[in-house]
């Protein structure tokens, strides 16, 4: 591994992985041939059936195996590697990403700012390095998402950075709340983190030159709860929206199918509660945050 510079902070890069095979492996040995010595890989193998984490060893002085005993999902797996994580710099990469050569300085560098709720970085689709995007944007009232082109050399601000490779200064993580645990199974916990650091004065930033390739795929290795998706929108909007923002949202969903489900389950939630705790605490509203981009949904 390279050696650390005197200046880096510590550093704990969280992966969460669910049956994900031989990509597993690629990613912990991609971290840990440009890691700094003094990181650390927290692995969070949730409820994995494939044993893709079984590698992991003593062969493996570095790397720390967390398995919960039932599946948690993306945010609350997230949450729970982050708990187990010793580093003052916390990275959150999916199982089956390649993080290129000096990456630690550029990303350290933009979280250096005791503001900044979120560093993300490029992202090119495995196989094809020419399709490249650099963080994303809403597009519609039903909060679909694109990736964004580049826009310069130097970190500058984004809308929401992808929750493929985000990072955290681990006071901001534990003062704004972490990734939100009742995001169900997988989908939109990325959006609703970075909107919410937003409106709570936390500024999401990306870091261009930097680009890690990802590994896209047409379905999952895992199955999703039915309605789950549309859930994790319902809390998004429910928790963050007022009120004509949210009406046009449920327009969108209502015609969706398990769209029910997702409504009863955000309905037994509590999205009410979080909404009012939340909006004591924020420095902006949604309106002001999509008008800071320019947004019209």
């Amino acid at each position: 591994m390279p050696a650390a510079s005197s200046s880096s902070p510590s550093l704990s890069a969280v992966v969460i992985s669910r049956n994900e095979g031989a990509l597993l492996r690629g990613t912990v040995h991609a971290l840990l041939g440009t890691l700094p010595r003094s990181a650390e890989v927290v692995v969070v193998d949730d409820a994995s059936t494939d044993g893709s984490a079984d590698f992991l060893g003593s062969s493996y002085p570095s790397v720390r195996l967390v398995r919960p005993p039932e599946r948690r999902g993306a945010s609350a797996g997230r949450n729970l590697g982050a708990r187990s994580a010793r580093g003052d710099v916390l990275v959150f990469c999916d199982a089956h990403v390649l993080p290129p050569a000096g990456w630690v300085d550029p990303v350290c560098t933009a979280l250096e700012d005791p503001a900044t709720g979120a560093v993300g970085v490029g992202v090119s689709v495995q196989g094809r390095p020419d399709l490249r995007g650099y963080g994303l944007t809403w597009t519609d009232a039903a909060l679909n998402v694109a990736w964004l082109p580049r826009r310069g050399g130097g970190p500058y601000p984004v809308p929401v950075v992808g929750g493929f490779f985000l990072a955290m200064r681990r006071d901001v993580f534990a003062a704004t709340g972490g990734f939100d645990d009742g995001i169900l199974g997988w989908g939109g916990e990325d959006r609703e983190l970075c909107l919410r650091l937003w409106l709570l004065g936390h500024p999401c930033v990306m870091v261009p030159e930097v680009t890690v390739v990802h590994r896209f795929r047409a379905t999952l290795p895992h199955a999703l709860e039915p309605g789950a998706l549309w859930h994790n929108l319902l809390r998004i909007g429910g928790v963050h929206f007022q009120r004509q923002r949210l009406a046009r949202l449920l327009r969108c969903l209502t015609r969706l199918p398990d769209f029910s489900l997702g409504l009863a389950r955000y309905l037994e939630g509590d999205g009410a509660v979080r909404r009012r705790r939340l909006s004591e605490l924020r420095a902006h509203d949604d309106d002001w945050y999509f008008e800071r981009f320019g947004l019209d949904l």
